[in-house]
């Protein structure tokens, strides 16, 4: 503690983003320090996602593969929440992710990449049972591609993340509506390349360059938590097994969810479109990803013992038929989980 309200953490510790976890969800070493009062929330600190000096080798790959190199990552983050009155709160945040030496192919090609990510965000309780609110989250920044340390070309990054929801709680009965939408969109000159995407920061992955990079520029593994959807997205019970990893993915993503419960019982339905433009897609593709129903009970067995199960349907769009060529069938997941809180 330095205070009585400021504390200090160093460490391997977990830290979430206040931007439902569009950015940045997951443990990481680093220091973050935290300054609190009753209406006045804020959070400093500065993370090693990865370090070249700790991870410094790499699988041999096969012939006609890439190697991946390690690489050394850092995240600044600064966030805050001020509560203006007993209804009113707004949040406001800034995070800064770098990468230093990403090498690829025998050290011929190496990347910098730099991403700033910063919104702010507002939620309104009207009155005891009606609240409502969302936030504005902008990313950019630029990876710079070097050959044997002569510049080769640059990827201009940029993206942005909306949401809004409302709530409506009466007894028993809670109801939420959710909406989400992140854009898509691709120009590729002789030396510049123009990604316009959403995709949070996150540790780099061994995997192949191909995959790094659709990472890295469209589709980040955040928590997809805002839209309550237990198969398309992220949910409690699905854990990382999901349709999408993320707010964004590539071409883009627009979702309208509502969540519905009363008592033990719950349901959540769902509608997943991509957003890009069809000017820059074949005539084959369709922006219908498809939608979702979910059906399931919650219930406390004892106390801090929580007892879930869900049966999710997901019905895919004509995005998955490629203009009809494609027949796919409809996919769904009976799950259960017990959580014990101590």
């Amino acid at each position: 503690m330095l205070g009585d309200n400021t504390s200090i953490r160093v460490g391997l510790q977990p830290y979430d983003d206040i931007f439902q976890y569009s950015v940045f969800s997951d443990e990481a070493v680093g220091i973050l320090v935290n300054h609190a009062t009753d209406a006045f929330n804020a959070n400093l600190g500065y993370f090693t996602l990865r370090d070249d000096d700790v991870d410094n080798d790499y699988d041999a790959a096969e012939d006609g593969d890439y190697y991946i190199w390690p690489a050394s990552e850092t995240l600044f983050v600064f966030d805050m929440n001020y509560k203006m009155t007993e209804a009113l709160n707004i949040k406001a945040a800034f995070y800064y992710d770098t990468i230093r030496d990403f090498i690829f192919d025998d050290g011929e090609d190496s990347y910098q990449y730099s991403m700033a990510y910063y919104g702010a965000g507002v939620d309104y309780m009207m009155n005891d049972s009606l609240s409502f609110g969302g936030h504005f989250v902008m990313r950019s920044g630029t990876m710079t591609e070097y050959n044997f340390d002569v510049k080769d070309y640059d990827v201009d990054i940029s993206g942005w993340f909306a949401y809004a929801y409302s709530s409506f709680t009466m007894d028993k009965f809670t109801a939420r509506v959710n909406f989400g939408y992140t854009p898509f969109d691709f120009e590729s000159e002789a030396s510049n390349v123009k990604i316009t995407s959403w995709s949070g920061a996150f540790p780099l992955v061994d995997n192949g360059f191909a995959e790094s990079m659709y990472y890295l520029f469209v589709n980040g593994n955040q928590w997809q938590t805002a839209y309550g959807l237990e198969y398309f997205g992220r949910g409690d019970v699905c854990d990382r097994q999901a349709v999408n990893g993320g707010y964004g993915g590539w071409g883009g993503l627009m979702v309208v969810s509502a969540n519905l419960s009363y008592d033990f019982l719950f349901a959540n339905f769902g509608i997943m479109n991509h957003t890009y433009d069809e000017d820059n897609m074949p005539d084959e593709f369709s922006k219908s990803i498809g939608t979702e129903l979910d059906l399931g009970v919650r219930t406390n067995i004892m106390e801090g013992l929580e007892f879930k199960a869900v049966y999710a349907m997901f019905f895919a769009g004509d995005f998955y038929t490629f203009g009809g060529n494609v027949e796919v069938e409809n996919a769904h997941e009976m799950s259960m989980q017990l959580r014990y809180a101590f």
